[in-house]
């Protein structure tokens, strides 16, 4: 029975978590596969400990989180967080992939001037779109914490955006 639940939960998160295991690996897909393995085979194991009344997706995603920690604890391999999926290549309309690789590039580049525990925090928050509560249970943090850092980043970006947002302007003014 508790393989049953636990197939329901794995086949529901088996993708989210290995995106989010790909882009804090930078990009390594093989790595993401096997953290991914390792990450379901450590929340089958310790899935008696997990409380029915909880989220199950905050759960999965700190055992992910600390396991990747870990993981570049012992390898001590630094790999900076990308935030946005690949552009995917086979749209037909080539003014629309430009338009995407640059809006992908210009959030690149404003992700750049966060730290990398505010570039997580972000990254939960609006690629994962999970709570400030689910975040503050992975990254250990008060809710309040999250909000504090969120504001914050959004502000450093805002900052940013402004140099970014008037290239950008010119770039678009010169396609068309």
């Amino acid at each position: 029975m508790k393989y049953k639940e636990f197939e329901k939960y794995y086949d529901e998160f088996k993708h989210k978590i290995y995106s989010y295991l790909y882009y804090r690996s930078g990009r390594n897909k093989g790595l993401a596969e096997d953290l991914t393995a390792e990450v379901f085979l450590k929340a089958l194991e310790k899935f008696h400990t997990f409380k029915k009344d909880s989220s199950f997706q905050s759960w999965i995603y700190a055992i992910a989180h600390n396991h990747l920690i870990d993981y570049f604890r012992r390898s001590k391999e630094l790999v900076d967080i990308d935030l946005l999926e690949n552009v995917i290549e086979s749209d037909t309309d080539s003014k629309n992939v430009l338009i995407k690789r640059l809006a992908v590039e210009q959030t690149e580049e404003l992700l750049e001037y966060l730290s990398d525990e505010e570039k997580e925090i972000v990254l939960l928050r609006y690629h994962r779109e999970l709570s400030m509560r689910e975040i503050g249970d992975i990254v250990d943090k008060e809710e309040t914490t999250v909000r504090v850092i969120i504001h914050r980043a959004i502000g450093k970006m805002r900052k940013k955006y402004d140099v970014l947002y008037a290239i950008v302007v010119l770039i678009f003014i010169t396609l068309l």
